[in-house]
């Protein structure tokens, strides 16, 4: 694999770049094995605006080969895909094995702050992803379209506390 991080910070970045390239190859050992390949592309780019405001970009592409078992392959919905849907709502039977997501926000931060940054922000995003089944072609028209509100308060031990709302575009 292949990794690069360029951001200013990790807790709240506010530029920079952080991305990854895998290729898993599972070869089986035994009669009984399965053999597959694996390719997954990220990247995420933040940038600065006016004040503490930032625009953050998700851009996630997976490719897995038919022999792949449904746990290797991948799903659509939930909050890290496609926040229109519950987890994996969005997802065919036998799960796909080609996807393609981008999760854009506006990010406001507003209150106090400290050394791991805004404690409390405010989201408004942009969500479109698809998933396709093994001899599918992709094609713009299977794209799903979401877009919302969101409130993240950053709580100690916790971590971040998310609150999203999304409506479907159609």
């Amino acid at each position: 694999g292949w990794h690069r991080d360029t951001r200013d910070q990790s807790g709240y970045p506010m530029s920079g770049f952080w991305g990854q390239a895998v290729v898993d190859r599972a070869l089986g050992g035994t009669a009984g094995d399965i053999v597959f390949t694996r390719l997954d592309l990220e990247g995420r780019w933040y940038r600065r605006l006016e004040g503490r405001n930032v625009a953050a970009v998700r851009v996630h592409a997976g490719l897995t080969s038919e022999e792949a078992p449904f746990y290797e392959r991948y799903y659509l919905g939930g909050p890290y895909s496609l926040r229109r849907y519950e987890e994996a709502e969005a997802t065919p039977v036998g799960w796909g094995t080609r996807t393609l997501q981008v999760q854009s926000e506006l990010r406001l931060p507003f209150g106090g702050q400290d050394a791991g940054g805004p404690r409390n922000t405010a989201v408004l995003f942009y969500d479109v992803g698809g998933i396709w089944l093994p001899g599918e072609a992709p094609v713009p028209a299977d794209l799903e379209h979401a877009m919302g509100v969101g409130y993240r308060r950053r709580v100690r031990v916790l971590g971040v506390l998310r609150l999203d709302l999304s409506l479907p575009v159609t």
